[in-house]
């Protein structure tokens, strides 16, 4: 079985249908769920998350993440496999907030992935560092302090097409038209965290 790569959570298509994770890919706790998730999303749908409160994300990704996290980690795969079966099981034990499933008058597949939306949600806010002071260094960090992220360098001016590609793609950071003596060199694409060299 093949694991699905999601690029565009929000141009899903019901009419061309699913691929779905491999069973032993479905996460068992919020950790794993985070991790996987930490290192699928695109950067831009993370910076997009982080402008956002939680319900707004959840509302937002409701027919993108949201329908994805369905497919693949609710519904997943007719087995008969009890081993298969029990994955399941404690997936969405999990994304219902380690509610037991007998202890919840009925299962709500929507509401459980906006639910773990929201907490995915307050995971990213937990690392962004948007606002944080500006970091001094030596030479460009190869990891972010903050969160661990590849760190990139800041670009000023008018962007090109490429440099905007490149900035989606988490290569580089775009530092806006002014260039200012104190702005920072280098920035985690991911949570926000700025580094300046020693001047």
């Amino acid at each position: 079985m093949k694991e699905k790569e999601f690029d565009q959570f929000e141009e899903f298509d019901e009419s061309e249908g699913f691929e779905v994770v491999a069973p032993e890919c479905v996460p068992v706790t919020e950790t794993e769920a985070f991790e996987y998730l930490d290192n699928h999303v695109p950067l831009e749908l993370k910076r997009e998350a982080v402008q956002m409160t939680g319900k707004e994300f959840a509302s937002d990704q409701h027919f993108g993440l949201g329908m994805w996290i369905r497919n693949n980690w609710i519904y997943g795969v007719d087995s008969d496999d009890p081993d298969v079966k029990q994955r399941y099981r404690q997936c969405r034990d999990m994304l219902a907030g380690g509610k037991a499933e007998d202890e919840l008058m009925m299962f709500n597949a929507d509401m459980a992935s906006s639910d773990f939306l929201e907490r995915y949600h307050d995971h990213l806010m937990s690392f962004a560092a948007f606002d944080a002071p500006v970091i001094s260094v030596r030479r460009k960090p190869v990891k972010c302090r903050h969160c661990g992220g590849k760190v990139a360098p800041v670009l000023y001016g008018e962007p090109s097409p490429e440099m905007m590609e490149a900035a989606d793609r988490g290569e580089v950071v775009l530092g806006g038209c002014c260039i200012s003596a104190d702005g920072p060199d280098y920035q985690c694409p991911v949570c926000g965290q700025r580094y300046a060299k020693d001047r």
